[in-house]
């Protein structure tokens, strides 16, 4: 199995929290970014420089290129949070998953494998990971649950990667 590549936007929550735990281990980012690198906190720090920058403020757009470039989309949710329709993709079911989150990490943990199965079934070498924005929490922190989950997700997938 080959390292994946993680596809992601711009915006805080879900998408923040994909690029940086990809980052922290060492996996390759891609994806597209709305005009001026702008996002709901600031402007994106250079962390992000391999975010490519559209010409237009849409996250439709965004989105849409994101999903281009992506074999398939983990779209992930947080339970018991109000979602955003415009900051999650619109896709097929059979290009995507979606997974439901909790706070309680021990609870998430029992997703990874499954999910493990599903890159490999579908032979995914480049995810696109979406999900709300950390402005509709509903007093979640929505980062640091996905952050913590994609972590460990990567982390197996790594040691999937060696034993192969």
């Amino acid at each position: 199995m080959t390292k994946i590549i993680v596809i992601s936007g711009d915006q805080t929550g879900v998408e923040r929290a994909a690029l940086d735990a990809a980052l922290d281990k060492n996996f390759e980012i891609e994806g597209f970014c709305t005009k001026g690198r702008l996002a709901e906190d600031d402007v994106l720090s250079e962390r992000y420089n391999k975010l490519e920058e559209l010409n237009t403020n849409s996250y439709l757009k965004r989105h849409e290129k994101n999903l281009q470039l992506g074999d398939k989309t983990l779209i992930i949710m947080i339970s018991n949070l109000k979602i955003d329709d415009k900051t999650l993709p619109i896709v097929k079911e059979e290009e995507s998953k979606t997974i439901y989150l909790d706070k309680n990490f021990e609870q998430n943990k029992a997703q990874i494998n499954p999910l493990i199965k599903w890159i490999k079934n579908k032979e995914i070498k480049k995810l696109f990971i979406s999900g709300p924005t950390e402005s509709y929490n509903n007093n979640v922190n929505i980062y640091n649950i996905t952050y913590n989950f994609l972590f460990h997700l990567l982390s197996e997938l790594e040691l999937e990667k060696n034993l192969d």
